[in-house]
């Protein structure tokens, strides 16, 4: 009987110690499924967003109707045409709010659902006829106008614009008018997001590199 409780006791002190661990690499599974499949519809978004722009051709001196046209056509409800599937934001914001999801990474989740939806509502507004006014005989930025959808603008290249209206000789004000324009807004909160997205991660003994996540190197 005494070897038997011996036994017993053992037992329950090797699973008081395997139970915390297990709980670890199962919350850190998590964060890495939610990484795999989160990035995955921002590639997709990323995809859609750069086929509008390249569409539209402004390089190719098409211009701000065009833009207009594409995102009218595309943006919510995506592309299919010419071999070419992609999906609209109506579609990647519903998958992105059905992801399963810890409790760690929550923030990440709810930001990300959050910017989806704003960026939604934007095209909505912009469908509506309404647009980025700044005064009262004010179109808009340069380049873009009173677009509310800028696709060619994402978190990694808003220097890019900003480099590119100063050497434009543009107003002074025009790079304060793209910074409070509410596209740009929300590719700013999407670079911050990024950052402490692999912060998290690395809190939990992930390495971004390592798990093939190379949006969040770096950061």
């Amino acid at each position: 009987m005494k070897y038997k409780l011996l036994i017993i006791l053992a037992s329950l002190l090797s699973l008081a110690i395997l139970l915390p661990a297990c709980g670890l690499d199962s919350e850190r599974e998590e964060i890495i499924t939610f990484t795999s499949q989160a990035l995955e519809i921002e590639a997709k978004r990323n995809e859609l967003n750069s086929y509008i722009g390249l569409r539209a051709g402004r390089q190719s001196g098409f211009g701000l109707p065009a833009l207009e046209g594409f995102v009218k056509q595309y943006f919510l409800n995506g592309y299919s045409q010419d071999d070419v599937e992609l999906e609209g934001m109506t579609s990647l914001r519903k998958r992105l709010l059905f992801l399963d999801y810890s409790q760690s990474i929550q923030v990440i989740k709810d930001t990300l659902n959050d910017i989806y939806s704003s960026e939604v509502e934007l095209a909505e507004l912009q469908l509506q006829g309404e647009g980025y006014y700044v005064g009262a005989f004010d179109s808009g930025i340069p380049f873009f106008g009173a677009m509310l959808v800028l696709p060619e603008v994402n978190q990694q290249n808003i220097e890019f614009w900003l480099e590119e209206y100063k050497s434009w000789q543009f107003p002074a004000s025009s790079s304060t008018l793209l910074m409070n324009h509410p596209w740009v807004e929300l590719q700013l909160l999407r670079r911050d997001v990024y950052t402490r997205w692999a912060e998290i991660l690395r809190e939990h003994g992930i390495d971004p590199a390592q798990e093939g996540f190379t949006e969040l190197v770096g950061r």
